[in-house]
């Protein structure tokens, strides 16, 4: 790094530009000194441009592994859930009653862990377009799918939220950066 870094800036993405520059760092741009110009705060910063899908990026994975991890356990776990029923007295008179039977009750519980890890791999896949950002209407379906799934125990109203807030980043993906 040279200490005499000029105030110059790119004209094209606005990144910060030293007197020894031919090119920007950033974009690639050929250098031009007599259009140096003070850029706004988007243009100055611009790595700070997708890091809200990074932060999307992130929050899908956190629930791809817990909705993952949840599901494989309900999954595994389906015989042991359901045996746990047998501490409430005069529960499985009523159940059977109702017509409900304890292989009934296993195959709910295996059938919500099997909609929870397709959550959690729609979440990952949403995570994984986000990190890269690429495929924004992949990303955007995955996402919406991951929630509609992670319904099936109230999270996945947080994934519309992510959803919408996602919407609003389609230019920031690779794919559609240059698109208006």
């Amino acid at each position: 790094m040279e200490d005499n870094d000029s105030p110059n800036f790119c004209t094209n993405c606005g990144a910060p530009l030293r007197d020894s520059d031919t090119f920007c760092n950033s974009c690639g741009a050929a250098k031009n000194a007599g259009a140096a110009r003070t850029p706004s705060s988007a243009q100055r910063y611009p790595e700070q441009k997708g890091n809200k899908l990074m932060v999307f990026g992130l929050l899908s994975a956190i629930w791809a592994i817990a909705a993952i991890g949840l599901g494989l356990n309900y999954i595994l776990s389906a015989d042991a859930i359901a045996s746990e029923l047998d501490s409430y007295e005069g529960i499985w008179e009523a159940l059977y009653d109702a017509g409900i039977t304890y292989d009934t009750i296993v195959g709910w519980i295996t059938i919500i862990g099997a909609v929870l890890v397709s959550s959690g791999v729609f979440a990952a896949v949403t995570a994984l377009l986000c990190l890269i950002k690429r495929a924004y209407t992949v990303a955007l379906i995955a996402c919406i799918l991951s929630s509609v799934l992670g319904l099936v125990v109230l999270l996945g109203a947080i994934g519309f939220v992510v959803a919408y807030f996602l919407s609003k980043e389609k230019n920031n993906f690779i794919d559609n950066a240059s698109k208006t």
